[in-house]
């Protein structure tokens, strides 16, 4: 299997949905072309991305069975192999973690919930016991855990951040709006919805401005 890029491997969950859903439906063959027009993407994108993961060319008008696509892409996201994690914050965000987004699926799984609110503490989160802060570092290094989630306001992310590293964490997923400092060998991937929606909002700009330069010279 090849290394794919960030963009190639952010697109390849939606294979994964959709392929499922022809699975659902008794759809036991898909191409490349089937994929790129249902999911409106570029067909030679579509099929760079499935050559990553799959070096056998489909067949001529049948392409490649479904099944066996879905257990490629889920071993290369590593879907079969659970990664146990520690949740930081069992608030709103924490909770639609775990409960809206099913990180299981993904391949990780949260063992321990973590929060500073005495009212959560004690109590569960989709089956995980919310603990309190004070025993973070602690559980984290008992059970050799090397996965943390920050889901807490910013004023609070980089304390956590320091309690996780204390506790062995090698890699932390946050998604507190800011930027965490930590120790070299520590990985740190930072999820900033408000700079998906800024990218997002960039590109239907730029779209725009090459839509009204392309008019000007039509017009010239």
């Amino acid at each position: 299997m090849q290394k794919m890029t960030i963009q190639a491997l952010n697109r390849l969950p939606y294979y994964l949905s959709h392929l499922k859903n022809l699975k659902r439906v008794g759809i036991e063959q898909a191409t490349a072309t089937m994929l790129a027009d249902e999911l409106r993407l570029n067909e030679v994108v579509v099929r760079k991305d499935l050559s990553a993961i799959r070096t056998e060319k489909g067949k001529p008008n049948t392409g490649f069975p479904v099944q066996e696509m879905i257990l490629r892409i889920e071993d290369y996201l590593g879907y079969n192999n659970t990664t146990e994690a520690v949740l930081v914050g069992a608030g709103p965000l924490g909770r639609s973690l775990v409960t809206g987004m099913a990180l299981d699926k993904f391949g990780m799984h949260i063992v321990a919930a973590f929060d500073e609110q005495p009212d959560l503490v004690g109590k569960e989160l989709e089956s995980v016991e919310i603990f309190p802060m004070s025993k973070l570092t602690n559980l984290c290094g008992r059970l050799h855990i090397q996965v943390g989630i920050i889901a807490v306001p910013e004023q609070h992310a980089q304390g956590v951040c320091n309690l996780l590293v204390s506790g062995g964490i090698k890699y932390i997923l946050n998604y507190a709006q800011v930027y965490l400092e930590a120790p070299e060998g520590v990985f740190i991937q930072n999820e900033n919805p408000a700079a998906s929606v800024v990218a997002f909002l960039q590109h239907i700009r730029t779209e725009a401005d090459a839509a009204g330069n392309g008019e000007e010279r039509e017009e010239n």
